[in-house]
């Protein structure tokens, strides 16, 4: 058991582990100028894996007024991924908007089939080996800040309504989806080295044709 497990976690080595810190930057679209790039507080970039809610500080534009568009774009990784243009002020914004930020967690090269096999036959091992991947993809969009959130982020409500108040807050929630890939050559070396490990009663017969 041991010995495979070693091998699968050899073979599936990943760009990131649960809980790392995947890089990210934002940049600002208005009066049709857009800002360079800024990278972000680790405190405010997503952690691989992990679903959670932070508060990216907006600073006042230079000649920005009450009603103009203000626009939030966010990368990742170096600007390989990045989002649409989400709209936080203006006419056309949302009273309070909610930036959700989807990014797609793909898991390490193995058949999804043995994956789930490798978890159910043991779960330290498995949490070991496979909770890394890397980041695939990335969805964005805004949406209406629920009643919860408006609840325990008041001081942040309070800002979007105060055209005079800056720096403002926009609430971004990161949340990940999870896909795996096929890997044949990856189900092969499963399928050997439990063989080898665990050689089931028929093999030595074979082995003596």
């Amino acid at each position: 058991m041991r010995l495979w497990l070693l091998v699968l976690s050899l073979r599936f080595s990943a760009s990131y582990h649960t809980g790392d810190v995947v890089p990210a930057s934002r940049r600002a679209q208005f009066h049709g100028q857009r800002t360079q790039w800024h990278d972000l507080l680790g405190r405010h970039c997503p952690r691989f894996g992990h679903s959670k809610t932070v508060a990216i500080p907006l600073p006042q534009p230079v000649g920005f007024l009450p009603g103009d568009d203000y626009k939030l774009a966010l990368s990742f990784e170096g600007d390989r991924l990045h989002t649409p243009w989400l709209t936080l002020l203006g006419n056309s914004a949302l009273e309070v908007p909610l930036v959700e930020v989807t990014l797609v967690r793909l898991l390490p090269s193995c058949s999804a089939v043995l994956v789930q096999v490798c978890r159910a036959a043991h779960p330290p091992a498995w949490k070991q080996a496979f909770t890394g991947g890397v980041v695939r993809a990335v969805r964005a969009q805004t949406v209406p800040m629920p009643a919860s959130f408006l609840q325990l982020h008041q001081e942040l409500v309070a800002e979007f309504n105060n055209a005079t108040v800056w720096p403002k807050h926009a609430l971004v929630l990161y949340q990940w989806r999870e896909e795996a890939r096929v890997d044949v050559a990856a189900g092969l070396i499963i399928v050997l080295v439990m063989g080898a490990s665990h050689p089931p009663p028929w093999m030595p017969r074979l082995l003596q044709c």
